[in-house]
């Protein structure tokens, strides 16, 4: 994109007046990044950059950034997580990519986006991946990728009608065994919440990954801890609830998608006879991975698995209906693959519509999802992940990395969504009823 700089500063600043001005997100992060280049001669005066979130002119947001330089560009996109891509960029056109071609640009691309790890990008047809040799079909953590199994488990039980519709809205249902586990603020507050509710952050509950002696912590203490089951990790959630009532806020939150998870696993087992009774990972195998024919997936790291092995937190993490699984790109490829071909089914796709809004962009039609973990001390790599599926065309993108780099797979995956959507309103356009 060198060779093309004046288009990608254009959709820097258009995507920069997106997020800050019509989105309405934070622009802190973007406007400290500014103001504290080193060359004078690129750092803008902090009017200047409150003028243009005030203008909301993307004429403004140009002028703001014409004097950086591609790499500081390239850093405001990844840090800003802005997709400012065309699909030309990677070679789509029309919903399909040419193998040649897209390597090629796939190449030039995350050369000069510096993509460290692994990345992979398919149609129904064809597939191109890059990769360091080292980590050619080695397992990486999905991290958050694995809250869309669990909402896409909760759809094809609809569809297999193993969940009854109605289950969805009426108040969360939980095992004695889980009640059993959870502390006295949570039980009290289940009542007021439902399935759809806790799938979708929209519950009130809190995170029982991120606060003081919350799982991460206990980790990045040294603590040696040995949760491989969904309960195992309910020893972990705080006892306290957000101070919104159910469906009235939102709250990011891994203890409510743990609870969801939990919830479909006993709503399965509820009426059946013990002999008949699954485990959630058991649910897992028969409902998506053995279809998918997924072969590499784990709760735990795999001997061969790519992470970064300085990272105290990394190589310890497992998996859980929240996320934190191991698979390869090929393996999260036939993952893809599996829900393109199950969207023919119009239960499964009517229950991902109504319920999935935790993974699924409906004006893309994309099932979709980041992940990662922060780096051991401010500005240090992380450890990140993509995946999205395209239920349009079929295009599958992967990505992850042991150095936070995975935003490359986001911006690959909006430039296939801006393919499609460009292609639809240019249908629209040609279609007799303009005419």
């Amino acid at each position: 994109m060198k060779s093309n700089s004046r288009d990608y500063l254009l959709l820097v600043a258009e995507a920069c007046r997106q997020k800050f001005c019509v989105d309405g997100e934070s622009h802190e992060g973007c406007k400290q990044y500014l103001l504290m280049l080193s060359e004078e001669s690129l750092r803008p005066t902090e009017e200047k950059f409150d003028e243009a979130i005030q203008s909301k002119d993307v004429s403004k947001f140009v002028e703001l950034l014409r004097p950086l330089r591609t790499e500081h560009l390239i850093d405001i996109n990844n840090g800003e997580w802005l997709g400012a891509i065309a699909p030309e960029d990677i070679g789509i056109n029309n919903g399909i990519f040419d193998p040649g071609t897209t390597q090629k640009k796939l190449r030039e691309f995350a050369d000069e986006h510096r993509l460290q790890g692994i990345f992979s990008v398919s149609d129904r047809q064809r597939t191109c991946e890059l990769a360091p040799e080292e980590a050619r079909n080695r397992p990486f953590a999905i991290h958050s990728i694995g809250k869309v199994f669990t909402g896409v488990l909760i759809a094809k039980m609809i569809a297999d009608g193993d969940i009854a519709h109605e289950q969805m809205t009426q108040p969360l249902e939980l095992s004695e065994e889980v009640l059993s586990f959870l502390p006295e603020k949570l039980r009290e507050h289940l009542p007021k919440t439902t399935l759809h509710q806790a799938m979708t952050h929209a519950a009130g509950f809190t995170d029982y990954l991120c606060h003081s002696s919350g799982y991460m912590d206990r980790l990045k203490s040294g603590e040696e801890l040995t949760a491989t089951r969904p309960e195992d990790f309910l020893q972990f959630a705080q006892n306290t609830v957000c101070d919104f009532e159910p469906g009235k806020g939102s709250n990011y939150s891994n203890t409510g998608i743990l609870l969801a998870g939990l919830a479909a696993q006993h709503l399965y087992n509820r009426n059946k006879p013990e002999s008949e009774r699954k485990t959630y990972q058991e649910l897992l195998e028969e409902k998506i991975l053995r279809p998918a024919e997924i072969e590499n997936f784990s709760v735990t790291k795999p001997e061969n698995a790519l992470f970064n092995e300085e990272h105290i937190v990394a190589g310890k993490i497992n998996g859980s209906p929240a996320g934190g699984y191991w698979a390869t790109a090929s393996d999260m490829q036939k993952f893809g693959r599996w829900l393109c071909e199950n969207w023919k089914n119009e239960g499964f796709r009517n229950a991902v519509q109504e319920f999935g809004q935790e993974f699924f962009n409906a004006k893309s039609q994309t099932i979709q999802h980041s992940g990662g973990i922060p780096g051991p001390a401010k500005g240090a790599p992380g450890s990140t992940s993509w995946f999205s599926a395209n239920m349009e065309n079929g295009i599958v993108v992967v990505a992850g990395s042991r150095d936070g780099g995975a935003t490359f797979g986001l911006n690959a995956t909006l430039a296939v969504n801006k393919a499609v959507e460009r292609d639809y309103e240019q249908q629209k356009s040609n279609s007799p009823e303009r005419r």
